[in-house]
């Protein structure tokens, strides 16, 4: 090795300098000459080969990723459909409970009058026809006229219907009260 070594030193550096060149040259264009040989024989180097799986595989991956989105997109638009539609619907329902609720409370209030009403005549027929009551039930009956009041107001109502009823009840009681509640005094 040593022998070559100094044998290619008496040649000169220049010669070795151009020998170097020569072979680099000649690498060069042998990679050309290889390179346009495969590519007229449509023939791909394992760099190329591999170069192009990977672009097929993320032009696969930005497809399928345009699909994910596009279908997210999708169902995220049918969600906010589905999600303003039940909104909508509850709201309606929202709507119908509370009518259903007024009418509910305006049944109870007329079903309430029509109660208190219906006490109140009967007492003061019960009274007309001499039936002797006690004074917790005519207080019971007067307390009741307030309150029957009170809800005709507070709902915008009239009375018109126990008037007459309650004047003759309130007559009977003062007279009543007069005497002790007794009743055997005020028939005499």
């Amino acid at each position: 090795m040593i022998s070559t070594l100094n044998e290619i030193n008496s040649q000169g550096i220049f010669t070795i300098i151009l020998c170097v060149t020569l072979v680099l040259l000649l690498i060069v264009e042998g990679t050309k000459l290889w390179k346009g040989t495969l590519e007229s024989l449509d023939l791909k180097s394992g760099k190329e080969l591999r170069e192009n799986a990977v672009n097929e595989r993320l032009d696969t991956l930005e497809s399928e990723l345009k699909k994910v989105k596009t279908t997210f997109l999708d169902n995220q638009k049918t969600y906010h459909g589905q999600s303003i539609e039940i909104r909508n619907n509850l709201q309606a329902n929202q709507e119908s409970l509370s009518n259903q609720m007024t009418e509910l409370k305006q049944l109870f209030i007329n079903k309430e009058i029509d109660d208190m009403r219906w006490e109140m005549l009967d007492f003061a027929s019960a009274i007309m026809n001499h039936r002797r009551c006690s004074k917790e039930q005519y207080d019971h009956v007067i307390d009741t006229y307030v309150k029957y009041e009170k809800i005709l107001e507070e709902n915008g109502m009239e009375n018109g219907r126990v008037t007459s009823s309650m004047e003759f009840v309130n007559d009977k009681y003062k007279k009543l009260m007069s005497v002790g509640f007794d009743h055997d005094k005020l028939e005499e």
